[in-house]
């Protein structure tokens, strides 16, 4: 987008995802993405926000639009090195009616990022990492228990990259044929309560810890994927009602490819000037 409200959007998160770390530089180079492992998203979240934790019902009367925002709101959300205009410009992309929700599930705990959609760019809410879960001082529990959350934007075109870099998205060791599980499986290894009944499914035991991410909203749902700890990606295949699902081990760049298009199909509406 070219208007001027999509500055604001692009100076929230100017040098994304240049700042970041890699697990392998010359692999992040050749495919323009981080290929990270999941023990950074366990350490903290891989993209970058100057705000604060805000609590439930300051989330709630913000996204309202109820408040204007002031200097020292515009610092509490990490936007106060925007001038006035693309502050209220950026803050009101949160009234768009364009909602989604990206979860990241696991045994140590869930995070997700509740993201609305405009013409000029995307402003959300994340929801307390597993990070902050893990917490020494026990912190991040209390900020999970009071609903604390923090505000996130940026221009359309990073939201591919800010996805598959906080979701950790790792390159795949090739070797696994298709692999047919029932899907209460899944559901078990997510649940540390439960026994995963593994043992009948040599590579999942081999593994290491699973992270499960999936997309939604806005009429869209995308495909979920299991990324492990030590084996990569894995889509999870299979047909509506189906007890059993397929997982086929992929590169972490055939989830960025499939993340890309989902936001690609999200912003058609928007495109042809919807709010």
């Amino acid at each position: 987008m070219t208007s001027e409200g999509s500055h604001a959007f692009a100076r929230k998160l100017e040098g994304f995802p240049g700042r970041e770390p890699r697990l392998d530089e010359q692999a992040s180079a050749a495919h323009g993405l981080p290929l990270e492992t999941l023990a950074k998203v366990r350490k903290s979240q891989s993209w970058h926000h100057l705000g604060e934790w805000l609590s439930r019902h300051e989330v709630q009367e913000i996204s309202s639009g109820r408040v204007e925002v002031d200097d020292d709101l515009a610092a509490r959300l990490g936007i106060d090195g925007l001038p006035s205009g693309d502050r209220q410009r950026t803050v009101a992309a949160l009234q768009s009616r364009h909602l989604h929700r990206v979860d990241l599930l696991a045994p140590s705990g869930n995070a997700s990022l509740d993201i609305v959609l405009n013409q000029d760019g995307f402003a959300g809410w994340a929801d307390p990492g597993q990070a902050d879960l893990a917490a020494a001082d026990g912190e991040g529990s209390s900020r999970l228990l009071q609903g604390e959350r923090k505000f996130i934007s940026g221009p359309w075109s990073v939201l591919p990259r800010l996805v598959s870099s906080w979701a950790g998205l790792a390159p795949a060791w090739a070797g696994w044929p298709p692999l047919k599980i029932p899907g209460s499986v899944i559901d078990s290894r997510l649940d540390r309560s439960s026994e995963s009944g593994t043992e009948q499914f040599p590579p999942l035991d081999d593994a290491g810890e699973w992270w499960l991410l999936r997309l939604s909203g806005a009429g869209l749902q995308a495909e979920p994927w299991l990324i492990s700890e030590r084996i990569g990606c894995m889509a999870i295949t299979g047909e509506p009602g189906d007890n059993d699902v397929t997982l086929v081990q992929v590169n972490g760049l055939s989830v960025f490819t499939s993340i890309v298009s989902y936001w690609d199909a999200a912003l058609t509406d928007l495109a042809g000037g919807v709010t």
